[in-house]
């Protein structure tokens, strides 16, 4: 999207919605890899086969711990989303949005006589 139009997208009802929900949803949210990564579940690795699957997990762990992110917070930074309050934040727009629009609608029609 070209610079002089970034502003434009302020006034959609759809961006403040998608923002909204996604500030909802994974505010205090933390994530489980499903991968377990306690000492009893590497020893039961250990004890399966020997060291080379202990090694291999703690491999996984630490290549895991890389990649997964571990709160909500980490992926609403990630997405240049607010991490805290969004949901209000993006509420606040679509509110302000839709009395833009009825303000203009209204200025509109009495400037036609209507």
């Amino acid at each position: 999207m070209p610079d002089s139009l970034r502003g434009v997208s302020n006034a959609s009802l759809i961006k403040w919605a998608f923002q909204g929900v996604l500030c909802s949803e994974f505010e205090g949210l933390n994530f489980d890899s499903g991968f377990d990564f306690s000492a009893q579940g590497n020893k039961a690795i250990k004890g399966a086969g020997g060291g080379a699957k202990g090694i291999a997990a703690a491999a996984a762990k630490r290549a895991m711990e890389g990649v997964t992110p571990r709160t909500g917070e980490e992926v609403l930074e990630a997405m240049g989303l607010p991490v805290v309050g969004g949901a209000k934040s993006a509420a606040k727009a679509q509110v302000n949005v839709a009395l833009a629009n009825a303000l203009l609608t209204y200025v509109v029609l009495r400037l036609k006589g209507a």
